[in-house]
């Protein structure tokens, strides 16, 4: 008898959890981790893209389609629809996770347990001692597996987000603080897209507004980047997941304020692989690097000359290697604009896809 009614409360509190971890199930979630309040984030909308924290701007990939599948629960994100996967059937202490295309095993599997409060465990099926766990409470930092002891950064929050659902298509127009949207001259530029979006993700439709082919993401520094007579260096960085594909166009790159006598492109992609890093100081000096990355850090750096002189040696890197130092000629005392667009087809080449996103994040400059 007493076997038969700890079977019983056992299986009620299963139901309970069941019914409590489903309410927190479908379409367009936020899961939130309790340590930082910042969000689960893909990092890139192709298979092998990061998965990390982020402060919540809306965008799509914050947001996750969640599912029971498997005996588990499935996390599809909303931007790119992969799966969130324990990365290469890893079942120890760091294991990374990112998202993949979806097939349904094993490591796109999670278990949910109730933790109090609202927040849940999140268990990977292929490592059950193990779960997700943030690996710091900054934004961009990693998210992997851990063995569980309870900590808060190990437990989420999962709700519904009040995010519209055309966010997956259109983009957001939270610019985050300390960016504008559009270019410092309006929302145009080389004559097929509108920016209407911006953020730290921003995405390309069509048809656009105005007359324009398509909508895109684009924004610009509130706060310009100068190099004053004193200055040793100034310079920019940012992490960048880039489409590729034919008529895309995505950029990094800074602008003189006002009339056009400086440009540097830190990083732009013209519908391929290749890496563009140009000069501009009156003519152009370029270099291109082959890549298969799906996520880069790109970064610049003006450096002096010589004592006294106002041009800049511009340093540029990607992914922490040195690519070429160009010339800026009287790079010195000059205000740059630093901007992060999506612009489509024009030099990367026509037609393009119907809709494309890029993420460039984490930026700083000096």
């Amino acid at each position: 008898m007493k076997r038969l009614i700890a079977m019983v409360v056992a299986s009620c509190v299963l139901l309970a959890l069941s019914n409590t971890v489903q309410a927190q199930t479908g379409s367009n979630m936020k899961v939130t981790n309790r340590a930082s309040g910042k969000v689960l984030d893909a990092a890139g909308s192709s298979a092998g893209s990061n998965v990390i924290i982020y402060t919540d701007y809306g965008n799509s990939n914050q947001r996750w389609n969640i599912a029971s599948a498997n005996g588990g629960y499935t996390f599809r994100n909303v931007q790119s629809n992969l799966a969130m996967d324990t990365w290469n059937w890893g079942t120890g202490n760091g294991t990374n996770i990112a998202v993949y295309s979806y097939w349904g095993g094993d490591p796109q599997t999670y278990y949910l347990a109730s933790v109090g409060s609202g927040y849940y465990r999140i268990t990977p099926k292929i490592s059950s001692g193990q779960c997700v766990d943030a690996y710091g409470t900054s934004s961009g930092d990693n998210v992997g597996t851990w063995s569980y002891w309870g900590g808060s950064n190990q437990q989420w929050s999962i709700a519904s987000s009040s995010s519209s659902s055309s966010s997956s298509s259109s983009g957001s127009t939270n610019c985050g603080t300390g960016w504008n949207r559009g270019y410092p001259w309006g929302y145009t530029h080389n004559g097929t897209v509108y920016m209407a979006w911006c953020g730290d993700t921003m995405v390309a439709t069509q048809p656009g507004a105005n007359g324009y082919k398509y909508n895109s993401g684009g924004s610009y520094s509130t706060t310009k980047l100068y190099m004053w007579s004193g200055d040793t260096s100034a310079g920019a960085e940012a992490y960048c997941s880039a489409p590729t594909a034919r008529g895309t166009w995505p950029a990094f790159w800074i602008t003189t304020d006002g009339a056009w006598t400086g440009e540097v492109d830190i990083a732009e992609w013209k519908g391929s692989g290749t890496v563009w890093q140009n000069t501009y100081d009156g003519s152009w000096e370029t270099k291109t690097t082959s890549s298969n990355n799906t996520y880069y850090k790109t970064h610049m750096q003006l450096k002096s000359t010589a004592s006294g002189e106002n041009d800049a040696w511009v340093w540029l890197y990607i992914n922490g290697s040195w690519t070429a130092t160009h010339t800026g000629s009287s790079f010195r005392n000059k205000n740059f604009w630093l901007i992060r667009n999506l612009q489509m087809e024009g030099s990367s080449g026509s037609p393009g896809p119907t809709s494309a996103s890029y993420t460039c994040r984490s930026i700083s400059q000096w």
